[in-house]
C-alpha cells in the first residue's frame, strides 16, 4: 500500500512551528532566557549557582536529547488522537502522524512515510486490534508517548521522546524463523533502519541486516528474548546533523587473540541506537591466554553554551548503570578518556580505536561502580576539564585504565570468562540519559562579560 506524503495544505498549517527560528547564540547573555535558566543551545541548560552573587558561577547541564524547542517552547513528546489518526505534540521540530498502519514524519520541510509489512517464516502478520495510546512502559517520566499495535506474534510500538521517533517490533519469545519487515518507505527525510536490541541481555549485540527498505533478522536458536528491531527518525537543528551528538558502543568480538593484538584492533562494529547496552565488556576465548572481546563506549555532548572567556571550574560525567556481571576475577579500573569518532552523530566500527590514553578522572574499580539504576559519576581532572569544548562538541569515552588504555596484559583468568557493565544511553530518555555537568565562572566583576576580542562589555548576564 502506497501512502502519499502530507498534502501541501497540511504542511502549511504546521509551518508556524515547524519552521520556527533556530537558536544560534554564541554566548549566554544572548541566549534564550526561561524563568531561572538560559538555553544557549537546545541541548544545554544553564543555571546560576547559589553563590552566584559572590563568585559569578554557573552550571551547564548538557545531554544528547534536546531540552527545549528552537523557538523556546516546552517539548511535549506525546501522541494525541485527531480524527482517524494520531499526531504528535510539539516535539522540537519533529512532527509525526500515524494513520492505520502508516507513519509519516516531518522535520525541517522534509517528510517520509512508511507502511510496513511483517512476515515471520514467510507468513504475513497484521494487527489484531485497534491502535492504542499508552504511557511509556520503560520510562516512568513519559505519558502517552507510545502507540501500540498487537500483531499477535509481537508488539509494534511507536515511541517518541524529545526530538526522536522510534518504531520497535518487540518479540517476547523467539519465533525461530526469519523475520522480515518491509517498510515501503519513500520520502526525503532520512529514516534509519537496522536497529536491534537484546532486551534480555543488553550487553550482547545482535545483528540485523538491511536490504533496501527491508529489515531482515534470523534470531539465533538459543536467543531467549525479549528482543526488538525497527526504524527511527531524529530531529537535527538547522538540517545540520553535525550540530547534534551521539552516544553508544564500539567493539571487537568473537576473536581468538593475544591481548596486545585485541586492544590494537581497528573495530568490528558499533551501535548508537540502543536504549541500553554495554558500557564496557572484556572476555576471554576458549584457547589458553587468548581473548575474544572488548567493548569501549563513546559519549558526545554539545557544550558550546560556555562563553569563550569563562573559566571551567569543575565538570562531571554522569551515566546511569544497568546490569553487570563479572566472572574474570580481575580488578578493572573504569575511567573517562577522550574520544574522536569520525562523525558527531553516528558511530562506526572504526571509532573503536579513537579513544585516547590520558585519564580524565580518577578511575573506579569495577566492583565500586554505582548500583543498578543509579548514576555513576566521574569528576573530571584538569586534563578532562581542558578537553571540554566551549565552541562545539565535547567528546568523551569509557574504557579500562590499567589494561586497555594502559596496554598491559591482565592475568588470564581461564576460558570463556567475561565482565560487563551495561548502562543506559540517550535513547532511554529523560531521567536515564547520560549528562555532562559543567560548573564555570566569569572572570569579570559585576556580572559583565566581554566577548572574545571585544574592547567593551556587552551588558549584564541574566
Amino acid at each position: 500500500m502506497d501512502v502519499p506524503l502530507l498534502e501541501a495544505a497540511e504542511l502549511s498549517r504546521r509551518a508556524d512551528w515547524l519552521n520556527a527560528p533556530r537558536i544560534q547564540l554564541p554566548t549566554l547573555h544572548e541566549s534564550l532566557r526561561i524563568q531561572d535558566a538560559a538555553y544557549p543551545t537546545i541541548f544545554g541548560k544553564v543555571e546560576r549557582l547559589p553563590d552566584f552573587a559572590q563568585r559569578r558561577r554557573y552550571r551547564l547541564t548538557a545531554s544528547r536529547l534536546p531540552l527545549i524547542s528552537p523557538d523556546g517552547r516546552d517539548i511535549l513528546p506525546e501522541w494525541k488522537p485527531s480524527a482517524a489518526r494520531f499526531v504528535t505534540g510539539l516535539n522540537c521540530g519533529l512532527y509525526a502522524e500515524v494513520e492505520g498502519t502508516a507513519v509519516t514524519v516531518e522535520s525541517q520541510g522534509k517528510a517520509s512515510t512508511w507502511n510496513p509489512e511483517l512476515t515471520v517464516g514467510g507468513k504475513p502478520y497484521t494487527p489484531k486490534g485497534p491502535l492504542t495510546i499508552t504511557d511509556d512502559p520503560e520510562n516512568e517520566n513519559y505519558r502517552a508517548n507510545c502507540l501500540s499495535f498487537d500483531y499477535g506474534i509481537c508488539e509494534r510500538r511507536i515511541r517518541i521522546i524529545e526530538g526522536r521517533l522510534r518504531e520497535w517490533w518487540i518479540f517476547t519469545t523467539n519465533p525461530k524463523a526469519e523475520i522480515r519487515i518491509r517498510h515501503n518507505l519513500h520520502g526525503s527525510l532520512p529514516i534509519k533502519l537496522g536497529g536491534i536490541q537484546n532486551d534480555g541481555a543488553p550487553q550482547d549485540v545482535l545483528a540485523c541486516s538491511v536490504e533496501g527498505d527491508v529489515e531482515v533478522f534470523t534470531p539465533p536458536p538459543n536467543l531467549v528474548g525479549p528482543f526488538r528491531t525497527g526504524a527511527s527518525a531524529t530531529y537535527y537543528p538547522d538540517n545540520n546533523p553535525e550540530t547534534s551528538t551521539v552516544d553508544g558502543y564500539t567493539r571487537v568480538y568473537n576473536k581468538n587473540m593475544d591481548w596486545a593484538d585485541l586492544i590494537a584492533e581497528p573495530g568490528d562494529s558499533a551501535g548508537d541506537d540502543s536504549t541500553a547496552a554495554a558500557l564496557f565488556r572484556y572476555g576471554t576465548a576458549a584457547s589458553t591466554d587468548k581473548w575474544s572481546q572488548l567493548y569501549r563506549s563513546i559519549f558526545l555532548f554539545d557544550s558550546s553554551g560556555i562563553p569563550d572567556g569563562d573559566q571551567i571550574d569543575a565538570a562531571t560525567l554522569r551515566i546511569r548503570m544497568q546490569t553487570g556481571s563479572d566472572s574474570t576475577g580481575i580488578s578493572w579500573l573504569i575511567n573517562v578518556f577522550s574520544s574522536n569518532p569520525a562523525s558527531n552523530t553516528a558511530l562506526a566500527a572504526g571509532d573503536f580505536d579513537s579513544l585516547g590514553s590520558t585519564p580524565y578522572a580518577t578511575g573506579v574499580a569495577d566492583g565500586d561502580l554505582a548500583a543498578s539504576e543509579s548514576f555513576q559519576e566521574w569528576t573530571l581532572n584538569a586534563a578532562g576539564r581542558a578537553a571540554i569544548s566551549k565552541t562545539g562538541i565535547t567528546k568523551l569515552g569509557i574504557q579500562d585504565e590499567t589494561y586497555d588504555a594502559g596496554e598491559t596484559e591482565p592475568t588470564w583468568p581461564g576460558t570463556s570468562r567475561t565482565i560487563y557493565q551495561s548502562c543506559y544511553f540517550a535513547e532511554q530518555g529523560a531521567g536515564y540519559k547520560p549528562e555532562l555537568v559543567v560548573t564555570y565562572s566569569t572572570p569579570e566583576a559585576g556580572g559583565v562579560r566581554r566577548p572574545s576580542g571585544a574592547g567593551s562589555p556587552v551588558g549584564p548576564v541574566f
